[in-house]
C-alpha cells in the first residue's frame, strides 16, 4: 500500500474520538500530558481507554472499525488496553522520542490479517445478542435469533 489514512484525534482525557472513520485504515487516539501533569493519574487514562472503547462499540455496527493506537503520558494496565479493544498501545515518551518508531507500529497495526467476520458470528450464533451504545443504552444491532423468539421484523 503506497499511502495510508489516518483519523488522529488529540485530546484531554475524557474526550471522545472521531466520530465516523469509514475512510481512514488506523485511528491513533492520543491523550497529551497537560500542564499539571502531576495531576494526572493512572485512573485518567483508564477513563480515556474506556471512551475509546466505548467508540469502539458505537462504531463496531459500521462492520469495520480501523485499529485503534492509543498513545498516553501514563502507564495503563495491559488488560484494561485489551478491554478497549486498542490495538497498540504506545507510552507519550515514546512519540516524544521516536516518532519514526511509532509511524512504524501504526502501519504495522494495519497490517495486521483480517480478522473475521464479527458481524456473521454475532449473527448466526445460537443465543439471543443485543449491541447497545455504552453511554445512552440506545439500541444499536439485534441478532437474528432476539429478532426471531421477540417476533420482531429484523429490517
Amino acid at each position: 500500500q503506497d499511502s495510508l489514512d489516518v483519523a488522529v484525534s488529540i485530546a484531554p482525557a475524557g474526550r471522545d474520538a472521531p466520530g465516523s472513520v469509514d475512510e481512514f485504515d488506523c485511528v491513533i487516539a492520543a491523550v497529551t500530558p497537560e500542564l499539571s501533569s502531576a495531576d494526572r493519574t493512572d485512573a485518567d487514562t483508564a477513563a480515556s481507554l474506556t471512551e475509546v472503547s466505548n467508540w469502539a462499540v458505537r462504531n463496531a455496527a459500521r462492520n469495520s472499525v480501523p485499529p485503534v493506537v492509543y498513545i498516553a503520558p501514563t502507564e495503563a494496565s495491559i488488560a484494561e488496553a485489551l478491554e478497549a479493544d486498542v490495538s497498540e498501545y504506545l507510552p507519550w515518551e515514546l512519540l516524544v522520542q521516536s516518532p519514526t518508531t511509532v509511524l512504524k507500529r501504526v502501519i504495522a497495526a494495519t497490517e495486521v490479517q483480517p480478522t473475521p467476520d464479527y458481524r456473521t458470528i454475532y449473527d448466526n450464533v445460537s443465543e439471543p445478542l443485543t449491541l447497545h451504545d455504552p453511554q445512552t443504552g440506545e439500541l444499536i444491532h439485534a441478532n437474528r435469533q432476539l429478532c426471531e423468539l421477540l417476533k420482531y421484523d429484523r429490517a
